[in-house]
């Protein structure tokens, strides 16, 4: 028994001692797999500190390898960031340079003026900087110019604000940062971007505004015809009111003005004519546009027309003596933009010759029915508007009432009744369109392929 008693015991402690032996073999496995392991997380943390000149120690290290997949998204959040940052520098110096350059504003100098020199031409300020003091009345774009420059600045010193980055990292995503404080950077890294992308933008715009305005305002200058009595300023502020106050081109007709060399600012000197001669700003709309239909101050590549402008139109206004200063034989193509002007008036001053002349327009108080009479006196002529327009007012009561083809007193009257009325209105300006563009349709003297052109010009006069 004392035999059997130790043979078991032995055999316990064999087993026992095995056990703990694999035991401890398992936990030197483990031991050297989780040393391994740690020493790849050192190595691989120690290349991440190093190459963005950072140290720590191994908590450090631990702590900071925990957070490598954060860190990994959050440098990759940042890199649009750092490309802003890059291009804000450049924003701001051209922004800079525009202001300094183009528009070197010195209020202490007291009165701007225009030193004595050759007209400028439209396209100076598009060129080199100008030692030409500006003038009064640039005042405000100059105030836009600068704030533009401003804004680009403050973007500039916001990006450059930040401490400077090495490739790869961004050092407002801190090693030591909690994974809601990076998202929180993350957030503010985006918001950053926006916002300075947000500036730039601005600044472009308002620069490029400010210099084609100043361009457009130099083209009317070298232009302005001498008024008499009055002053330099006043020819200054009526310039910069054109740049400033033209219509805006309308949508279907930006391509068309974009494609055209110098029209936009032949539009804008021609609107500066029309305020010169006095008309009221809402036959000032109406004429210009009437020029944007007729394709602005392009001659037609298939007749004579240049603004609307035919041969025999401009011969006859000048033979007549309705226009002073172009001599016999001048083509439209060859007119200024002040002479269309000219030509515009003078044309209404004649059709409405036994009532007020160009200002009878004014007795129509709806802009679209001022347009539509506007747009068929000048296309076809006194007699066919008269029918067109007299036809539209016969079907709209229902009568026969106006017959004789002459647009008196008593036919605009109706007319401006009927338009001004919101049950009748659109009615007869429909009613007119279609009288319109049945002349065109049957008229021989135009080819087929124009037709087509004329449906859309008469359809955008519907109400």
């Amino acid at each position: 028994a004392s035999l059997g008693g130790d043979t078991g015991n032995n055999t316990q402690n064999g087993s026992d001692r095995s056990r703990q032996k694999t035991y401890t073999d398992a936990q030197l496995a483990g031991a050297a797999k989780a040393n391994e392991e740690a020493a790849r997380t050192r190595d691989k943390v120690r290349s991440y500190l190093g190459r963005n000149g950072a140290s720590g120690t191994d908590n450090g290290i631990a702590r900071v390898d925990a957070r490598a997949p954060q860190q990994a998204d959050a440098r990759q959040t940042a890199e649009p960031t750092r490309r802003s940052e890059q291009d804000a520098p450049a924003a701001a110096t051209l922004a800079r340079s525009y202001a300094a350059a183009k528009l070197n504003e010195n209020p202490s100098a007291g009165p701007l003026t225009q030193k004595s020199t050759p007209a400028p031409s439209a396209d100076r300020y598009a060129a080199t900087p100008t030692t030409t003091s500006p003038k009064p009345a640039l005042a405000s774009s100059m105030r836009r110019a600068q704030n533009a420059a401003a804004a680009a600045v403050t973007a500039e010193t916001a990006a450059t604000a930040t401490t400077p980055m090495a490739p790869g990292a961004d050092p407002r995503l801190s090693p030591a940062a909690t994974p809601a404080q990076q998202a929180r950077n993350i957030a503010q890294a985006r918001q950053f971007t926006e916002q300075q992308r947000a500036a730039e933008a601005n600044a472009n715009k308002v620069a490029e505004t400010s210099r084609l305005r100043v361009r457009d305002y130099l083209g009317i200058m070298s232009q302005a015809p001498k008024t008499p009595g009055q002053s330099p300023a006043a020819t200054r502020k009526a310039a910069w009111h054109a740049v400033t106050k033209a219509p805006p081109i309308p949508a279907d007709k930006a391509d068309w003005y974009n494609s055209q060399p110098n029209s936009k600012t032949k539009r804008i000197q021609f609107f500066a004519a029309l305020h010169n001669a006095g008309l009221s700003a809402e036959n000032i709309k109406t004429y210009v546009e009437l020029l944007d239909r007729e394709g602005g101050l392009v001659k037609n590549p298939n007749g004579s027309a240049y603004g609307g402008i035919l041969n025999k139109t401009l011969d006859s206004l000048i033979r007549q003596g309705r226009i002073a200063g172009i001599p016999k034989g001048t083509k439209p193509k060859d007119l200024t933009p002040s002479q269309v002007a000219d030509v515009y008036k003078s044309y209404f001053d004649g059709t409405f010759y036994a009532q007020n002349g160009a200002a009878t327009l004014d007795k129509i108080k709806d802009l679209k029915a001022k347009s539509m009479l506007a747009d068929t006196l000048f296309t076809r002529g006194s007699e066919n508007a008269a029918s067109i327009v007299q036809g539209g007012i016969n079907a709209a009561l229902g009568t026969n009432k106006h017959t004789d083809n002459i647009l008196g007193s008593n036919t605009l009257q109706d007319y401006d009744a009927l338009t001004s009325n919101s049950k009748t209105r659109d009615r007869l300006l429909n009613a007119i369109a279609d009288h319109y563009w049945s002349e065109i349709e049957k008229d021989p003297d135009i080819p087929d392929r124009e037709k087509r052109g004329w449906k859309i010009r008469i359809d955008s006069l519907r109400p």
